[in-house]
């Protein structure tokens, strides 16, 4: 006799997806927590509309014990799609929840009680807000103005709150100028929390020509996300002498509007600031070097010189300085094809382990990472940028100073060499010290492209000229190798006035930079801190040399050397430009290590006698700067900027990289 059982077969329902929210909520936006639709399973009691009977659950948990519960069915009032297309169910409204991370789960349950929670997948995210955009005040837009002008926007404004919950507090308000004919940014600049107003008649006194029309917008960013005002536009209709401060001579407008100073003879420069006689003490200097036929030509071609500038000095073409933006703080990290992009978690697991390594585990992760590659200026830049993100940037370039001074074995070849060291400052220096380079050099770089443009407008003027064409000028150049001119019975003389224009040149210089040490980036003073007393431990003769190698030769001597990198000037100088930029740095090289000129370049000997003068001054300003009293009383650190999001994204892409190799044993 067979007996015949019947039974419904059960099954749970699948896994619940979760689709809203993943990374990040913003409470402006609001919105539900969205599961998708499960595969419903079975249940025992073989019910006929399973799906409808699904009942979805939602488990929202937060800091100090924050607990929240959603519970809805699937139903016409809850069905919705995901972001693929996918049927899903909305279990609850987002409510006002406070600013951070959160973490949510969900579970499916059938009529039959059978289960599924996605617990092991559930998902971390941030609840946040995008800044409030400013509002402006003033002037309206489309507005004919004068180059004195003040802008206006309201200083009730909210930062919203970073949504990759960072606690890391990083809010900016930048009002930026640009040109609507050409894109140029005219000018920007960081304001504080409290600003209302920037009155920015000096940064538009450079843009002197009337009917240019500039648009100006705000942005605020909270560290993460930045967001502008709206635009406005105004256009410059005339012009004004308030700006133009002439020192030896008057402001004129010509029939173009465009405002510029008349300089009284023996004057020159934007503002006429230079001279002085100094052309006059030139030619006696020059007449009693040659006391010959030369000399009296050279002499006669300076004073043609003068006065074709002083005649063109109405039609001179202006040399005009933009200052530096933060797009040139941040230089590339390459990747490579092995540097796979990493998620939002790896990012922040290898952070985290860049964060314990700063704090408690000396950097020997990052210096570890440093030795296992070839390519060690683009690991120090991405390493650099990365702790830069956690403020432990200055930390990290005192970290590899310490240590290779430790390993090192004799005094006179420490920080020669491009090492982690050296190449991690260059690129420290470069994100905080931008501002600082423009405000001490600026005006000096200025001032020797504009004396080069003065000096091709008067070649050109000769040409032109019958009068001028057999005169002999003086060229605009500093050469003082004589392999690098061209053999002629004057050559002795040319090189000996080169010399003395370029002993002036670099005279300014240092007169700049010597003046310049209590604005010095505190960055950059406690870098410098560090050098003095770890190299004074073991080598004290060689402390000025160690400073030198980083103060100067990677810093200074860059800035001057390629002033377009650093945005001290918007135009790559020319060959002629170039060649004189270079001398000086040498020049400040050998003085700021305290070393003097040998037989190694006899033509630079005649240089010891500037070198000496200033050896003096020079002591003076390594001490102040490595004052640690001064630098508790220094408020000349830059208002922070965080690395930028694509080099941040590549720089974490490099470690993790090398951080694979250092596991596995790989080197080099």
């Amino acid at each position: 006799m067979k007996v015949i059982i019947s039974h419904t077969q059960c099954a749970s329902p699948s896994t619940p997806v979760l689709s809203y929210p993943t990374q990040t909520m913003k409470k402006a936006e609001g919105g539900y927590f969205v599961v998708r639709a499960v595969d419903p399973g079975r249940s025992c009691e073989d019910d006929t509309d399973e799906q409808k009977n699904v009942i979805y659950l939602a488990n929202i948990t937060g800091s100090n014990n924050y607990q929240l519960n959603y519970e809805a069915n699937y139903s016409n009032t809850t069905i919705t799609y995901d972001y693929y297309g996918e049927v899903a169910v909305k279990v609850g409204e987002i409510p006002d929840m406070e600013y951070g991370k959160y973490r949510w789960s969900a579970t499916a349950i059938n009529t039959g009680h059978e289960n599924a929670n996605s617990t092991s997948d559930s998902i971390e995210f941030c609840v946040c807000d995008s800044p409030t955009p400013i509002e402006l005040n003033g002037p309206e837009t489309d507005v004919n103005t004068s180059n004195e002008i003040v802008f206006r926007w309201s200083k009730i404004y909210k930062y919203g709150h970073r949504c990759d919950c960072d606690p890391t507090i990083v809010t900016e308000v930048v009002l930026i100028i640009e040109r609507t004919d050409t894109d140029e940014l005219v000018a920007s600049k960081l304001m504080g929390a409290l600003a209302e107003s920037w009155d920015v008649s000096s940064e538009l006194a450079n843009y002197r020509y009337r009917n240019v029309t500039f648009r100006w917008y705000v942005t605020i960013s909270n560290g993460y996300e930045n967001v502008s005002s709206e635009v406005r536009t105004f256009t410059l209709s005339n012009n004004t002498c308030a700006l133009q401060q002439c020192e030896s001579g008057s402001c004129k407008i010509d029939n173009y509007g465009f405002v510029y100073c008349a300089c009284s003879e023996g004057y020159y420069g934007e503002r006429c600031e230079l001279g002085n006689g100094k052309e006059k003490n030139v030619g006696l200097i020059v007449g009693s070097v040659l006391g010959s036929f030369f000399g009296a030509v050279i002499i006669i071609g300076i004073i043609v010189f003068f006065v074709l500038r002083k005649r063109k000095s109405e039609q001179r073409k202006r040399v005009l300085l933009k200052g530096p933006t933060g797009d040139l703080r941040f230089s590339t990290v390459k990747t490579s094809s092995q540097d796979v992009a990493l998620s939002a978690a790896e990012t922040e697991s290898l952070r985290q382990r860049l964060n314990d390594d700063a704090t408690n585990g000396g950097f020997a992760l990052s210096m570890a990472i440093i030795g296992s590659t070839s390519s060690i200026e683009n690991t120090c830049k991405a390493l650099l940028y990365a702790h830069h993100h956690d403020h432990n940037d200055v930390a990290f370039v005192k970290a590899l100073i310490g240590k290779e001074v430790l390993s090192s074995v004799q005094a006179d070849v420490i920080f020669r060499a491009n090492t982690a060291a050296t190449l991690s400052f260059k690129h420290l220096s470069k994100m905080v010290g931008l501002n600082y380079l423009f405000t001490t050099l600026g005006s000096v770089l200025r001032d020797v492209i504009q004396k080069d443009a003065d000096d091709a407008a008067v070649e050109e003027r000769m040409k032109k000229d019958k009068n001028l064409s057999e005169l002999m000028v003086m060229q605009d150049t500093c050469e003082v190798d004589p392999s690098m001119l061209a053999d002629s019975c004057g050559q002795d003389d040319m090189l000996s006035i080169n010399a003395i224009q370029l002993t002036l040149l670099v005279q300014r210089f240092v007169k700049q930079i010597l003046q310049s040490a209590k604005n010095i980036p505190t960055e950059i003073r406690e870098v410098m801190i560090e050098i003095s007393n770890t190299v004074g431990l073991m080598y004290p003769d060689a402390v000025q040399c160690a400073l030198s190698a980083f103060l100067f030769l990677r810093f200074y001597n860059c800035g001057i050397a390629v002033p377009e990198s650093y945005g001290l000037l918007e135009e790559t100088p020319n060959e002629r430009v170039r060649r004189t930029l270079v001398l000086a740095t040498k020049i400040l090289t050998t003085m700021s290590s305290g070393a003097r000129f040998g037989d190694k370049e006899e033509f630079m000997i005649q240089f010891n006698d500037i070198i000496d003068k200033n050896q003096k001054d020079l002591v003076a300003f390594y001490s102040s700067v490595c004052s640690e009293e001064a630098i508790n009383r220094s408020d000349h650190s830059e208002e922070f900027v965080d690395t930028p999001p694509k080099v941040y994204a590549n720089s974490m892409s490099v470690i993790s990289t090398c951080e694979k190799k250092v596991s596995s044993g790989e080197s080099a």
